[in-house]
């Protein structure tokens, strides 16, 4: 997939005229409800440099989830929770490897018989999902996959590519049979911040997809092409 590609997938991915058909396959995590309709997000760019807890707000500044960031972590591991608090996600960073990717943790088991891998604190945690940069790709891209019956295998389903910009990074999420899932798009710098100049994320989220997930993948790719 080249820069063309790359682009004609953006520019296409119109969120609101389109609806995710959630499939056994997509898994929705535990408690959490697909959208019912297109919902905007708005994530800071801080969020991919310091690792501190922040609020993730929809366009109209509500509240909809919390990104629980560990500063002393040696593996890079932040947690996804609801508005309210509740954990959802442990994203835990997959270093030391050719092919930069986060392994996707939740709190109850995803399968039946699914034994804890990890651990936050005394809690248990259990494989969800791994999201994988495709090595050399240029653009980059990433596939998504999920883990629905071993936590030795995982089946894809869906594609991440990034958009060829020299400003501000974009970049669309596809399910296997073509349908557009999210669309991320970085915004100008804002200044006037408590901390000088802050950088925004739309993520752009289809009727019918979880949240939770796309939030996840939205803050998880481009941290895997930091250094």
């Amino acid at each position: 997939m080249g820069c063309a590609s790359s682009r004609e997938k953006y520019e296409k991915a119109d969120i609101t005229a389109t609806e995710c058909k959630v499939k056994e396959e997509f898994k929705v995590l535990p408690g959490v409800k697909p959208l019912k309709s297109a919902t905007t997000f708005e994530i800071q760019s801080h969020i991919f440099r310091i690792r501190e807890d922040m609020d993730i707000k929809g366009s109209d500044g509500t509240v909809h989830a919390k990104l629980l960031g560990k500063l002393l972590s040696l593996r890079d591991r932040q947690t996804l929770a609801s508005a309210s608090g509740k954990k959802m996600l442990t994203l835990i960073r997959k270093i030391l490897t050719f092919k930069p990717a986060f392994y996707f943790y939740t709190y109850t088991p995803n399968f039946e018989g699914q034994e804890s891998t990890e651990k936050d604190g005394d809690e248990p945690l259990y494989k969800f999902a791994l999201l994988q940069s495709i090595f050399l790709s240029l653009p980059p891209r990433w596939e998504y996959s999920l883990f629905t019956t071993s936590n030795d295998t995982c089946e894809k389903v869906a594609d991440l590519s990034a958009m060829c910009t020299f400003m501000y990074a974009k970049g669309s999420m596809y399910d296997l049979t073509g349908s557009p899932l999210m669309r991320l798009t970085q915004k100008n710098l804002v200044k006037g911040s408590e901390k000088g100049a802050a950088g925004f994320y739309d993520v752009e989220v289809s009727a019918g997809m979880d949240p939770m997930q796309a939030l996840a993948v939205a803050i998880a790719a481009p941290q895997t092409l930091e250094n």
